[in-house]
């Protein structure tokens, strides 16, 4: 099956935060997750000064619309979003009239544009993307769309080694900071998005048993969120890099 049938599928049947979230983990739970995803991006947008007065952004990959929410609430008038699934175009175009949404694959050669974005952001996209030249050619894109100075910000896994299931692929860290670089975009920051509430790429017999758990125990997971979200909130302002999923900002540099 073809990553768009895959998407296209999985999110048909019902459209939640466990569809486009950590699958295993339930709805409730994840809906703990995605508070912790936003606090931390909204204190990185803190960090580099980012104003959403004047500022176009470009979304990459949609899932069930809870960044283009997050933009919205922001108070951001100009953004373009992108999806590989005509299920998710079709399902949040009507939230968000204000905003652009197309389907397209960031993996492939988008027409040539000017770079008119001061922000790029794609969270949980790029492990996602199993063909390392269209890997290569999403990062290319995003570069591309950026203007000179802007920012890229994105979720990714960080290991020495490659690790690869049927629709996602986590790449050795190497990979990752070269093609960066290879196309003029500069780490500036580098931070968990996670330390205790989010799975490692090689879960745990605890997280084993939770995959059994949560999936369909909203109380269940409504408890354990509630008790690890505030240990999450203090544990990231110490911990330096993280068990499972970091978020990276990159600069556009241009010579």
């Amino acid at each position: 099956m073809k990553p768009q049938q895959y998407w296209e599928k999985r999110l048909s049947n019902n459209y939640n935060l466990q569809q486009v979230g950590y699958y295993k983990l339930g709805t409730a739970y994840n809906k703990w997750l995605y508070r912790v995803r936003s606090s931390v991006l909204l204190k990185t947008l803190q960090n580099i000064g980012f104003k959403n007065t004047q500022q176009h952004l470009f979304e990459v990959g949609l899932g069930n619309g809870f960044y283009l929410n997050f933009w919205q609430k922001l108070g951001i008038t100009h953004l373009t979003g992108i999806d590989i699934a005509r299920t998710v175009v079709d399902t949040v175009s009507p939230t968000c009239p204000n905003y652009q949404i197309l389907l397209q694959d960031i993996g492939l050669p988008l027409p040539p544009t000017t770079p008119q974005y001061t922000l790029v952001h794609a969270a949980d996209v790029l492990f996602h993307i199993t063909n390392d030249q269209h890997y290569q050619q999403a990062i290319a894109n995003i570069a591309q769309l950026l203007q000179p100075n802007g920012y890229f910000i994105f979720s990714e896994v960080f290991t020495n080694q490659l690790e690869q299931d049927t629709y996602y692929k986590v790449r050795p860290t190497n990979f990752i900071y070269q093609t960066l670089a290879q196309n003029g975009l500069k780490v500036v920051q580098q931070k968990p998005l996670f330390w205790a509430m989010h799975p490692p790429t090689q879960p745990t017999l605890a997280w084993k048993v939770l995959f059994k758990i949560l999936p369909n125990n909203n109380l269940a997971g409504n408890i354990l969120g509630a008790i690890l979200y505030p240990i999450e909130q203090i544990a990231l302002k110490f911990i330096k890099r993280s068990p499972a999923l970091e978020l990276v900002v990159c600069q556009k540099i241009t010579n």
